[in-house]
């Protein structure tokens, strides 16, 4: 039974997306896993559920009564758990969180208008931080760091990877050679912000073009990514930014990316919080709105 009703509900995303590939893509679960749980299902039905036209998936019609059914069980299975899951918090609360200025972006910001809308009871208290934290000892409900949890107190999921990249305004773009030195100064320029350190930057710029003589010049540092990526449009210098926060001024030529051959590590960040205690169903209600934004990895690892 567990292995139909599963079976069932990767049958619904197979339809929605239009593809084993697409559906696996959503459902974190490779084209084979998929392709294996609709042949394991037309077996045990002993009736075709997909015909294949022009490479496209079509439902036969016993395939369409299936999908019907299907897609009325996931939706009753999901108005289920909303319905526990608004009980679980008709208490309201305040949901304390420590979260990098990095994140604060994109699908995050819809995770929280969500999440506030959902939860009309429950407050969020959102703390910028920059460093590593601890989140039992410095009492947060939830919090996102780069780092993995030691503490068997606390659970954790892995956030997909931020990509970043070195950005600088048109004219400065212009001064600066293939090696990385600036025309004239032997210098580059290189604004520090919230994100990617000095250390970090210098290992990836060695690895990626071999000289390790390349210097940048680390004389401007912000505590705000928001003010950096501005200060970086005015031609002051080179900023490292999160490819989606710079992606709209380089669409309009405000930023153009530089040094595309210096690889940087994408940066991975962990959602923790505590394994017992009152707020946890807070944040584990937070991270499901992340994973529909699909932000965090749906897994816990």
């Amino acid at each position: 039974m567990i292995e139909n009703l599963r079976s069932l509900a990767i049958l619904t995303t197979v339809v929605e997306e239009g593809s084993y590939r697409a559906a696996g893509q959503k459902l974190g679960l490779s084209a084979s896993v998929v392709s294996h749980h609709m042949t394991n299902l037309e077996k045990r039905l002993d009736c075709p559920i997909f015909l294949r036209v022009s490479r496209q998936l079509r439902l036969t019609p016993k395939g369409e009564v299936l999908h019907k059914a299907a897609r009325e069980m996931v939706d009753v299975i999901g108005a289920g758990l909303k319905a526990i899951s608004s009980e679980e918090v008709e208490a309201g609360g305040v949901l304390r969180m420590a979260v990098p200025q990095v994140l604060m972006q994109g699908g995050m910001l819809r995770a929280i208008e969500g999440f506030l809308a959902s939860f009309p009871r429950v407050d969020l208290k959102l703390e910028q931080c920059h460093h590593e934290i601890d989140p039992l000892s410095d009492g947060y409900d939830l919090a996102f760091s780069r780092q993995m949890p030691s503490a068997k107190a606390l659970e954790y999921r892995q956030l997909t990877e931020i990509e970043f990249g070195f950005f600088a305004a048109p004219d400065r773009a212009a001064k600066l050679d293939t090696s990385g030195q600036t025309t004239g100064t032997g210098r580059f320029p290189f604004i520090l912000a919230p994100g990617y350190g000095p250390e970090e930057w210098q290992a990836a710029f060695v690895i990626g073009t071999g000289r390790e003589n390349a210097k940048g010049s680390f004389r401007l540092e912000c505590d705000d990514l928001t003010v950096a990526h501005r200060i970086a449009c005015t031609g002051v210098g080179v900023v490292a930014l999160p490819v989606s926060l710079a992606d709209a001024d380089t669409k309009t030529g405000r930023l153009e990316r530089v040094f595309e051959d210096v690889e940087i590590p994408p940066r991975v960040y962990y959602a923790i919080y505590p394994k017992k205690g009152a707020q946890n169903s807070l944040a584990s209600h937070f991270l499901e709105h992340l994973i529909v934004e699909q932000v965090i990895a749906a897994s816990v690892l």
